[in-house]
């Protein structure tokens, strides 16, 4: 009779033991997604700070002293124009 008991709770034992599984399989899931979000977001920071840099060098190579300087230094015969550019319409 004991037996027979213990053998009505066994589908709800296995239901339990079954959601104990997927709620740590759940976890370990969640807890590899955070790590790569948290990656990707540290990547994502280094590519930014990496575009700033050579926006910097750009926007510093591209400055009208630079460019004299370059030129001079390359030995090129380039003189700078006198007249403005005309606007086409």
């Amino acid at each position: 009779m004991g037996d027979s008991r213990l053998r009505r709770w066994y589908p709800l034992a296995l239901y339990c033991i079954l959601l104990v599984f997927l709620y740590i399989g759940h976890v370990f899931n969640f807890q590899r997604l955070q790590r790569l979000e948290i990656q990707q977001r540290m990547e994502l920071n280094n590519e930014r700070s990496r575009s700033m840099v050579f926006s910097s060098m750009r926007m510093n190579a591209s400055r009208h002293s630079r460019i004299v300087e370059e030129i001079e230094r390359r030995g090129l015969k380039l003189e700078e124009s006198t007249v403005p550019p005309k606007t086409v319409r």
